[in-house]
């Protein structure tokens, strides 16, 4: 089940509007990377833009939904919340918590929906902090020198695991270096940020608006696609109903909603990926100059 599945319609975009005060973040929250927010309603090909952000620009990418998976597992934050508040039905013999049970149950009770959204969205947010805090850290502590001599690849290995002896969930490691800007782009962001080439992490969640993570993310970006054209990929590639679509289409945001409350639409609906990957790489040189230092 999809994270939009487990809202309510339609009318949620009004609701939305009077929650969305957006909290004006400081002018640079981290000392050391930017973090990039990347939102769009399903099937709109986020994880076209995340693959192309982690290779071509060697981000390190945060995927919420993976995240929240992985603290659904026995041990984490939201295992046992979540058994207390469904029971042991929605349990598989072994203990782990069945996903397809617990999407049955919230289907039709809007009350488990609200409660559940209250053990793990929170705990997904400072998740993705702890991650964010780490790499910042690791950066400071000496990856922007390496990124500089182009040995980044390799090291940043230990920033994944968020100082941990295994790899934090969500992440996916970083690539290669973004190659750098014109000499005119690079001059400016220069005068702008001396000396301080930055890394780049992205957040990725359809409900990055709705949870404020504009808390952690310099920016937010929504990926827009032409609705039909979202409707004959989730056929084509997750054999999804018309009619499956639409419920997910309607609980999720309009695309104005998702315009008015981020910093930089990019249209990935041309079937050319190169115009999309275009738009990403001007998007980058233009909001973010000291990552291409």
């Amino acid at each position: 089940m999809e994270k939009g599945e487990m809202m309510t319609g339609t009318q949620a975009d009004a609701a939305r509007e009077q929650s969305d005060v957006q909290k004006v973040p400081p002018e640079r929250i981290w000392s050391q990377i930017i973090v990039l927010g990347i939102t769009g309603g399903v099937g709109a090909g986020k994880s076209t833009i995340l693959t192309a952000l982690h290779e071509q620009y060697g981000a390190l990418v945060i995927e919420c939904d993976e995240v929240g998976r992985a603290l659904q597992q026995k041990g984490t934050a939201c295992y046992e919340p979540m058994r207390q508040l469904f029971g042991d039905g929605i349990l598989f013999p072994d203990g782990t918590i069945d996903r397809k049970a617990v999407a049955r149950v919230i289907y039709t009770n809007a009350q488990k929906r609200e409660a559940l959204s209250r053990i793990v969205h929170p705990a997904v947010k400072a998740e993705v902090r702890r991650q964010l805090e780490a790499f910042d850290r690791q950066t400071e502590a000496g990856f922007s020198g390496l990124f500089q001599n182009h040995e980044a690849s390799e090291d940043r290995t230990a920033c994944q695991a968020g100082e941990q002896s295994m790899p934090a969930p969500g992440l996916m490691a970083a690539g290669r270096l973004p190659d750098r800007a014109p000499d005119q782009q690079r001059e400016e962001a220069g005068k702008a940020h001396p000396g301080k080439r930055r890394a780049l992490a992205v957040v990725e969640a359809a409900l990055l608006i709705d949870d404020h993570y504009e808390e952690l993310c310099d920016e937010i970006w929504y990926i827009h696609t032409d609705d039909e054209k979202r409707r004959v990929r989730l056929r084509e590639s997750r054999h999804y109903s018309d009619e499956r679509i639409t419920r997910m289409f309607e609980a999720q945001r309009s695309d104005a909603s998702f315009r008015r409350h981020t910093q930089l639409t990019i249209d990935n609906t041309d079937d050319f990926v190169q115009n999309t990957f275009r738009q990403l790489e001007e998007g980058l040189q233009s909001h973010f100059p000291e990552l291409f230092l």
